[in-house]
C-alpha cells in the first residue's frame, strides 16, 4: 500500500549539498539506483503529523546549543546504513549529534514529542537509499563539516507504477518552508562556557576557579574543563594569592570582600568560591566582554 511518509529534516549549506550531490552521481555511476532518490538531507525524526512554525524554532535552536561544543560545527563521523526507511535503509555520513536518549528527549520541543514515531539519532546525512538485500556502498566518502543549515517538515511518498503499486528508488516529496539554525556567535559559546563553572543555591552561587598565581596583573582568562582560569597578581604563600583573588574579585563585581568565601581549594590552584546570588549577572556580563575564549 503506497503512503505517505512525513519526516523532520536537517539540511546542510548548499556548499555541502553539492559535495553530498556530487558522491550521490558517484554511487549512481558505480550501480547504487537509490542516489538520488532521497533529498541530501538528514532525517532526524519520523512524524504523525507536522511541527508548527513554533516548535520548528525551539528545535532549531535547541540543535544550535548541541553543536556550541564543536565550535558551531556538525561534522561528519562516517558513512554508513543508517536507519530503515519503508523496505529500504538510509545511507550516509552520519553527524556529531549526541545520541544518547536524555539529550534526545530535550531536543525535541514537549508540545511535539506526540507528533514523533520515531527518532532518527544519531542521523545521517542521505546520499542514496539502499537495499538490505544489495552489497552497500563503500564506507567512505568526503569529510564534511558546516555550520549554517535549516530544518523543515518534508512529505515523500513512493510514486505508482502501472499497477498502482510503490515503484523502487522512485518517489516525490515536497518541504515546507524552512527554519533556520540561528546564527552561530562566540559569545553565545562564551556564555555557555561561563555556565558550566557556576552553581546555584538557594541564595548563592558557587564559583569553580582555576587560579594562576605570579601574574604581573590580576585578569579573567578562559573557561576550561569547567573552570574560570583567573590569573593572580600575588605569590602563592602565606594565603597571599587566596587574598589577592577574593580582592580582584570583589573589585571587579563590586561587592564586600566579606561576601567573597573560599569554600574549597585554599591550597590548591582548584578552587571554588561562594558569592551572593546577585553576584551573577555582573560576573556573566564582564566575563563575556573582557574573557577571551578559545
Amino acid at each position: 500500500m503506497i503512503r505517505d511518509y512525513r519526516f523532520i529534516v536537517l539540511f546542510p549549506h548548499m556548499n555541502t549539498l553539492m559535495r553530498l550531490s556530487d558522491y550521490s552521481d558517484v554511487l549512481f555511476a558505480k550501480g547504487f539506483n537509490g542516489a538520488h532518490s532521497f533529498p541530501s538531507g538528514a532525517p532526524l525524526a519520523e512524524l504523525s503529523q507536522p511541527f508548527n512554525r513554533d516548535e520548528l524554532k525551539e528545535l532549531a535552536g535547541n540543535l544550535r546549543l548541541l553543536t556550541m561544543a564543536h565550535d558551531g560545527k556538525i561534522s561528519s563521523v562516517k558513512y554508513c546504513v543508517n536507519a530503515e526507511f519503508g523496505a529500504l535503509s538510509f545511507f550516509g555520513p552520519l553527524l556529531d549529534l549526541p545520541a544518547d536518549p536524555p539529550a534526545i528527549e530535550e531536543l525535541f520541543p514537549k508540545t511535539a514529542r506526540d507528533k514523533i514515531i520515531r527518532v532518527l539519532f544519531p542521523p545521517a546525512l542521505c546520499t542514496a537509499l539502499v537495499n538490505p538485500e544489495e552489497s552497500p556502498p563503500p564506507e567512505e566518502g568526503p569529510d564534511l563539516s558546516f555550520r549554517t543549515a535549516d530544518i523543515s517538515n518534508m512529505t515523500i511518498r513512493p510514486l505508482p507504477d502501472a499497477k498502482g503499486e510503490a515503484q523502487a528508488y522512485s518517489f516525490e516529496w515536497k518541504a515546507n518552508p524552512p527554519v533556520w539554525l540561528p546564527a552561530y556567535r562566540k559569545s553565545q559559546r562564551r556564555k555557555i562556557a561561563m555556565e558550566n563553572c557556576i552553581r546555584t543555591s538557594g541564595d548563592f552561587l558557587f564559583l569553580d576557579i582555576k587560579a594562576v598565581p605570579g601574574a604581573s596583573k590580576s585578569s579573567f582568562d578562559v573557561v576550561r574543563e569547567g573552570r574560570l582560569k583567573v590569573r593572580i597578581a600575588a605569590a602563592p604563600e602565606d594565603g597571599k594569592a587566596n587574598e589577592e583573588l577574593r580582592s580582584f574579585l570583589a573589585k571587579t563585581l563590586g561587592l564586600p570582600k566579606k561576601e567573597l568565601v573560599l569554600e574549597a581549594g585554599e591550597k590548591s590552584r582548584l578552587k571554588t568560591l561562594r558569592l551572593p546570588i546577585s553576584a551573577k549577572e555582573k560576573l556573566e556580563s564582564l566575563f563575556l566582554n573582557r574573557a577571551h575564549d578559545n
